[in-house]
């Protein structure tokens, strides 16, 4: 079996990548399509299963990337404007009802899946569609973009015409993949029900992967005392860590406002930001945090190197995460991988990484009050307790969420689909 898919980033999807990269001796091959990134890394992941192909060095405008994925993929599919001949090779290339041709590349064989993310392959669906054979067509949905909105306009209602703009325009692309696709996947049991009513789908064209992070990069080490050197917080304080975007989804409003609550019973407690905030954000998280009266406990460290954050999380007493709307987040996967305790929304993406509630504490989207308490709960625990979940959350992630142990049920899934089509394999 042969499985063309797209990525935007190299840097950003490593961790997928690697998925997939594990996955390729089960399928047979395996070539990503990146938007971006390096090729003399790309080429050192390559294998005799595997490959990865950056279209660019730097970055595109989403035009500019979207016109050359689109010729990459027929290319490779094999869909142009020629006339019946045969390819070297042996593969015959033949004109299908609506002008369209098929054939491929010499020596690439036909591909079965071609598999989508972020709708960038939109067009290209589009014109498969009409190919009279041609590959199972996988669209993936990362986060529940169906139902976050109204949460944030009630909460956060300033600038929502920007929102709203932005919102449905990422809406309207996923429908129109999600009708054009064979399947969609998501993360998350939970999402199923509710993106196939959404988009007005089969619940049965709908399925969910596991996320991933890579073990080799993130597990947990010894630490003593949290690093003050990378935190800027004195010994002896228990850091609470939130890695992500500052912005409104991600709940910063809220982290702060619960952070304000318990502090004021847990003085050793400190909450550390990390990420970037975006445009606008900035100055009044500062003032919201100089109000509260937590200035001097709360630091926003801003954008970090990515090896730095195995340390950061490893030192921090517990990772927080209070987002609105996720898939399922990496960020958690890879505080689980390095054996903290969470306190996360319930969303279904992450409930799935915590069926029973062995390692995360659950909280309501956009509840200060409770994120407050699930905080001082986390906070009011004995070391063995807390030592206990992280155990926990580390032995789940070794199961379900290293790139090897995610790649089971993603060669499953391509499996199931290609039998389910009729789509030969052999040629």
């Amino acid at each position: 079996m042969n499985v063309l898919t797209f990525y935007i980033d190299l840097d950003a999807y490593i961790d997928r990548v690697l998925m997939l990269r594990a996955a390729a001796p089960a399928l047979g091959h395996v070539e990503v399509l990146l938007g971006q990134g390096d090729a003399a890394r790309a080429a050192a992941l390559e294998t005799p299963f595997f490959k990865a192909t950056p279209l660019s060095a730097s970055p595109l405008s989403r035009p500019v990337r979207e016109k050359r994925l689109y010729d990459a993929v027929m290319q490779r599919v094999g869909v142009g404007e020629v006339g019946d001949r045969r390819l070297p090779g042996g593969v015959s290339e033949g004109r299908q009802p609506g002008g369209v041709s098929v054939g491929r590349e010499p020596g690439v064989g036909p591909i079965h899946v071609l598999h989508d993310t972020a709708t960038y392959l939109l067009a290209a669906f589009a014109r498969l569609r009409l190919a009279r054979r041609r590959p199972v067509l996988v669209s993936s949905s990362f986060t529940a973009a169906y139902e976050w909105f109204e949460d944030l306009r009630r909460q956060h209602p300033y600038r929502s015409t920007q929102y709203s703009r932005l919102r449905w325009t990422g809406f309207l692309q996923e429908r129109a993949t999600a009708h054009l696709a064979d399947a969609v996947t998501v993360f998350g049991e939970g999402h199923i029900g509710p993106f196939a009513r959404c988009h007005g789908i089969p619940a049965s064209k709908v399925h969910s992967l596991p996320n991933c992070c890579d073990p080799a990069q993130f597990a947990p080490v010894p630490a003593e005392e949290p690093d003050g050197a990378l935190t800027g917080f004195p010994a002896g304080t228990r850091v609470l860590l939130n890695v992500g975007n500052q912005f409104l989804y991600k709940g910063t409003w809220e982290l702060l406002r619960a952070f304000a609550v318990v502090s004021r019973k847990h003085p050793e407690a400190r909450l550390l930001l990390v990420g970037a905030p975006h445009a606008g954000e900035a100055v009044p998280f500062r003032r919201e945090v100089e109000a509260l009266g937590i200035d001097g406990r709360v630091r926003f460290l801003g954008r970090c190197p990515r090896e730095k954050i195995p340390t950061l999380l490893c030192s921090a007493d517990a990772f927080v995460f209070p987002s609105y709307t996720e898939g399922s987040p990496r960020a958690v996967i890879e505080a689980m991988a390095c054996a903290r305790p969470i306190v996360a929304t319930a969303l279904p993406g992450i409930t799935t990484l915590d069926p029973d509630g062995e390692f995360i504490r659950r909280v309501p989207r956009a509840d200060t009050a409770a994120l407050a308490r699930a905080l001082d709960d986390h906070l009011s625990s004995t070391p063995a307790e807390c030592l206990r979940r992280g155990e926990a959350a580390r032995a789940r992630f070794l199961a379900h969420h290293t790139p090897s142990a995610a790649a089971g049920p993603l060669v499953e899934l391509y499996q199931r689909l290609v039998a389910a089509a009729g789509v030969p394999v052999n040629g």
